[in-house]
């Protein structure tokens, strides 16, 4: 009996031959790339949309009546108005920094929105038992 060394292919290969997959090489896009995303998207939402909400309203913006509202509880998803529109009632005058809810309710008499003489109504806005800010607003003359 004579052995061949080194015969011509049959066809079939044997099981195990071939080559191994190469090794994924580390992408820092592909493993952070949805978290940028996701900030990138918060970050938008936050400068077109949190942008205008009533907690940073600045001297001169308006605000909707809902503001002075004595059923509010909340101001979440209430938004600064244009100035010129029908929905503005108060065009903020001043704003006093670092006031807690409890000293703006012992301010019976006004007197932290005092400085800015047109000012008809006042709002805390802030996290109860921190200092938040008193906007000082006057009615919005249509």
């Amino acid at each position: 009996m004579s052995e061949t060394i080194g015969s011509a292919p049959t066809g079939q290969e044997a099981i195990g031959s071939a080559a191994a997959p190469a090794k994924k090489k580390f992408s820092f896009l592909r493993t952070f790339g949805g978290l940028i995303v996701a900030g990138i998207l918060g970050l938008g939402y936050w400068f077109f949309i949190g942008q205008n909400s009533v907690d940073n309203a600045k001297v001169g913006d308006c605000m909707p009546a809902k503001v002075a509202a004595s059923s509010v509880t909340s101001l979440d998803g209430v938004e600064k108005v244009d100035c010129t529109s029908a929905e503005a009632a108060f065009k903020v005058v001043g704003i006093v920094n670092g006031k807690t809810g409890d000293e703006f309710d012992a301010d019976k008499e006004g007197t932290m929105c005092a400085p800015f003489p047109s000012w008809e109504n006042a709002l805390w806005i802030g996290e109860k038992g921190k200092s938040g800010d008193v906007f000082c607003l006057e009615p919005v003359k249509h």
